[in-house]
């Protein structure tokens, strides 16, 4: 784990720097970040310098939002941060506010959070403990009557007691400075399987950094443009995963690549990864990134999740069982799932682009945690008529390819983070009971 800035000057950008702000992210990248990257790269050089760290993006935790002035729902969430861009409900954001005074004082309403413009935030999980730097709490929402409703809370702060913050000056407007993360949460539900699960999207996680196989490639690759600065995964900034909505993955990916055989260079350029052999391989010796795992449960079940370049076959283009079924050389199948293909339409109102859903099965008809959502073109739409489409490109689709784990009945209670860190994030936890 990162340790916390120890000097004034840790992680802070030059005097010349421009902070990097939300708009300028890549394209396809999503401010999600883990717990300790929000610690370590927001809240805690916010806490002692006044700023976030270098490596941060300038507004994706926002300054000067009075959360306990409005409702949840007139809270002013980003637009990238509206789950209706990913085809549920679900809304989040990251502000940075200050503890009331009897919530710092442990007073006896510590454990509310009463709201001006109706309702309060209480209490669900807490725990202390002096030997961590960074405590976080969980918090529901409350209507004036008492109703629970779908918002939530998380509320990261500091120990300024910890010995890991002796001799360390505070910054002077960081008095029982935290961070909110409130967000909304629905439940998917329609034509995707009939599970609870955790998609991509969800859950709070650590990085998995076991390698994982690498299926059998293909012989066909991309030069980059000659000259043109290029945008990896692993230049992500700090609390960013690359999840593109479903138009940027066939607008900033799937498209180019088609019909100029490269993504523009001002995407993720490994976002989606070519020359994999998705249907040699079974999914979980795909070549995953590495930054896209989630740990989504206190038993430590992970999701993964990747992009892929693929050709659907001719059988599969021709509409016949192989739209259906694909088979897997190193056993099992893919096998469709999720009711009709979603389309995707033009500025024109005609449809462009589909949407497939897949599930993995065993070569004896088991059902595994694995889906797959296959992106094509409509090759035949009046966007593309006068295009020509690259030698080779025919059938070429995006294979998101992820695993998906059952919701646990109960959230993990309040996680503590130390600072004598061997390379895996390992939380004690605590519950209290409230009342």
């Amino acid at each position: 784990m990162a340790q916390p800035p120890g000097s004034p000057t840790t992680d802070l950008p030059g005097p010349g720097d421009r902070p990097r702000r939300m708009a300028e992210s890549p394209t396809g990248a999503v401010f999600q970040p883990k717990s300790r990257d929000l610690v370590d790269h927001y809240l805690v050089p916010r806490a002692l310098h006044g700023r976030v760290s270098g490596d941060a993006i300038q507004g994706a935790v926002a300054e000067g939002v009075n959360v306990y002035a409005t409702r949840p729902e007139a809270l002013p969430f980003p637009p990238s941060h509206r789950g209706k861009y990913y085809g549920d409900g679900s809304v989040w954001g990251y502000f940075f506010a200050a503890r009331p005074a009897a919530a710092a004082a442990g007073g006896p309403r510590g454990n509310d959070r009463d709201v001006a413009g109706g309702g309060c935030w209480r209490l669900e999980y807490a725990g202390d403990d002096g030997d961590v730097y960074a405590v976080r709490a969980r918090f529901a929402y409350y209507e004036d009557g008492g109703k629970l409703t779908p918002w939530r809370m998380m509320e990261y702060r500091l120990n300024e007691g910890a010995a890991r913050f002796r001799g360390v000056a505070f910054h002077p407007s960081a008095n029982n400075l935290v961070v909110w993360q409130v967000y909304y949460k629905v439940e998917i539900a329609g034509e995707k399987p009939p599970m609870g699960y955790y998609n991509s999207d969800d859950g709070d996680e650590n990085e998995v950094k076991e390698p994982m196989a690498q299926p059998p490639q293909s012989t066909t690759t991309h030069a980059p443009a000659p000259g043109k600065p290029r945008l990896c995964l692993a230049k992500i900034p700090s609390g960013y995963v690359f999840q593109p909505k479903p138009r940027e993955l066939l607008d900033c990916y799937l498209i180019p690549q088609a019909l100029h055989g490269r993504v523009p260079d001002n995407v993720i350029q490994d976002g989606v990864a070519d020359g994999v052999d998705v249907h040699a391989a079974r999914p979980e010796a795909l070549p995953f990134p590495s930054c896209n795992h989630k740990v989504c449960n206190r038993d430590g079940d992970h999701t993964v999740w990747g992009y892929f370049f693929t050709t659907r076959s001719e059988d599969a283009a021709a509409g016949g069982s192989g739209k259906y079924v694909r088979e897997v050389a190193a056993g099992g199948r893919w096998c469709w799932c999720g009711g009709p293909d979603k389309g995707y339409a033009g500025d024109d109102g005609k449809v462009y682009a589909f949407r497939t859903w897949f599930a993995y099965y065993e070569d004896g008809g088991e059902l595994t945690p694995w889906r797959a959502k296959e992106y094509r073109l409509n090759e035949g739409a009046a966007c593309f008529r006068g295009d020509t489409f690259r030698p080779g490109a025919a059938n070429l689709v995006v294979w998101k390819v992820y695993c998906v784990v059952m919701i646990p009945e109960e959230e993990p209670p309040i996680q503590y983070y130390d600072s004598s860190d061997d390379g895996e994030e390992k939380p004690r936890r605590k519950r209290i009971k409230t009342g």
